[in-house]
């Protein structure tokens, strides 16, 4: 109940008071005998409005108590929520940086892949990635990338290039090369060129042999992590404040 509304029921409550002693008053006057006396009747008037008006402010009490209730579960509510459609939405960026790397072409052979440590699974970024073909005219054609921070890579070869071999159809591996441009890993041999086509090789190897690579996995692990745990204290902070303020309210 807010405090105009208290002084209003204050002001109010007063009026009855001077009313039944007015009454009182008006009745004792024609007060003579014992008998008189017993008959005498007390105005409730002022007794009435303070049970109406307690009976009122419980009722306030309880509404105001059952909004506040119901403001906390739709604010609790709404986290949930928007910590799901976080997941959905970095689910959704994920897929769609794979879908993107993997995109099928229509005028185009595609190399594309994903690097990885072998025991952990994170990925390598800014690794050397080499095409060849074991015809070294040709190799500096099929040039090489670099992974992105997620550990992917692509590469694209037109149709003109394609030309270049005339009729040999040499078979494409990829090299993937260390800090010193050795090669630490080599792909099977059995890739050719088909324009519209995409061959995937995803590889799994020892990122101590790539410790530049590596540490900016972790790095990149690092600030990730930290950036989760931040946010993550934050939710726990607010819901452990929500989680208070709904008890308090159970209580009273």
């Amino acid at each position: 109940m807010n405090n105009d509304r208290l002084k209003i029921n204050l002001a109010d409550f007063a009026n009855k008071l001077v009313e039944d002693f007015q009454a009182l008053v008006t009745q004792a006057e024609n007060t003579q005998t014992r008998q008189d006396l017993s008959n005498l009747e007390i105005p409730q008037g002022a007794v009435k409005f303070v049970q109406d008006l307690t009976n009122q402010i419980n009722t306030d009490y309880h509404q105001d108590r059952e909004q506040q209730r119901t403001e906390v579960r739709v604010r609790t509510e709404a986290i949930r929520t928007g910590l799901l459609q976080r997941q959905q939405f970095l689910e959704q960026i994920a897929d769609l940086r794979r879908q993107a790397i993997f995109t099928k072409p229509s005028d185009r052979f595609v190399l594309a892949g994903r690097i990885v440590d072998e025991k952990t699974g994170i990925s390598l970024p800014n690794v050397t990635i080499k095409a060849s073909s074991g015809d070294r005219k040709l190799d500096d054609r099929l040039g090489r990338t670099v992974t992105d921070k997620e550990g992917y890579y692509r590469l694209e070869y037109s149709e003109d290039l394609l030309k270049e071999f005339g009729e040999k159809k040499p078979e494409i591996t990829i090299e993937v090369l260390d800090q010193n441009n050795k090669s630490i890993y080599q792909s099977p041999k059995g890739i050719t060129f088909k324009i519209g086509e995409i061959h995937a090789i995803d590889v799994q190897l020892d990122s101590n042999k790539l410790p530049t690579s590596k540490l900016l996995s972790q790095e990149l692990s690092a600030v990730r992590s930290q950036q989760i745990e931040i946010l993550t204290q934050k939710q726990k902070q607010l819901g452990d404040r929500l989680n208070r303020k709904s008890q308090r309210l159970t209580k009273g």
